[in-house]
């Protein structure tokens, strides 16, 4: 098993917290949509806690804390302040599902550091990922987990190790999912360092034609 050296605290999204701002008078959420006039913060500040369920929060956060255990980044980068980064990085009718607002957001942190923030697709590209571990680094990568879980189609995880047979041939990765084990119809919650085998990964990055899965990667610039 081999695990990438700069790794980062496990994530859960099952407890993510709703995004907020503080506008003129009022607290509103990432939406724009009023949730209460400041001077009412004593009686409503539980509204800035409902629980919502993101899986982008969690995995951006768990990649960038391992931006900030190889020390490219100097501050850690919490759920809410990866989810206001992105959004704050979105252009035009982009929204938090595009890949390119984790991108100019993840570039941002790390500018001057040597390094820039890649994404490409899963499909035909798995040796990306075992060679971004290789030299140290985990990968978000989106996966398909209809099959398992109806309700649900597009998910992103942090993939950070792979297993290999007696040859070396990658056999199965090891992933930080957010949500738990996808194997279990994520009956399971345990989520952290989660095997997933080549051939369940296979089907995990298939799907439909029309949308694609993406991983994003660091690399060396």
């Amino acid at each position: 098993t081999v695990i990438a050296k700069h790794n980062g605290k496990y994530q859960s999204q099952r407890n993510n917290a709703k995004a907020y701002y503080l506008h003129g008078s009022s607290y509103v959420d990432d939406q724009g949509k009023i949730l209460f006039h400041a001077k009412d913060i004593d009686k409503e500040e539980h509204k800035l806690f409902d629980r919502t369920t993101e899986c982008f929060i969690s995995s951006g956060s768990m990649f960038c804390d391992a931006l900030y255990n190889a020390k490219i980044t100097k501050t850690l980068v919490d759920e809410l302040a990866y989810k206001l980064g992105v959004i704050n990085n979105a252009k035009g009718k982009e929204d938090r599902y595009y890949w390119s607002a984790h991108e100019r957001f993840l570039d941002v942190i790390i500018k001057d550091k040597g390094y820039d923030f890649f994404i490409h697709k899963v499909k035909g590209n798995l040796d990306q990922i075992k060679d971004s571990i290789d030299h140290g680094f985990p990968v978000m990568c989106s996966i398909w987990i209809q099959p398992w879980y109806p309700s649900g189609k597009g998910h992103i995880v942090l993939i950070v190790g792979y297993k290999e047979d007696e040859d070396r041939n990658v056999t199965g990765w090891i992933v930080n999912d957010p949500f738990g084990d996808c194997l279990s119809q994520y009956k399971n919650q345990a989520g952290e360092k989660v095997y997933y085998s080549q051939k369940d990964f296979y089907k995990m990055i298939n799907s439909p034609e029309d949308q694609p899965r993406f991983m994003g990667r660091i690399r060396a610039k």
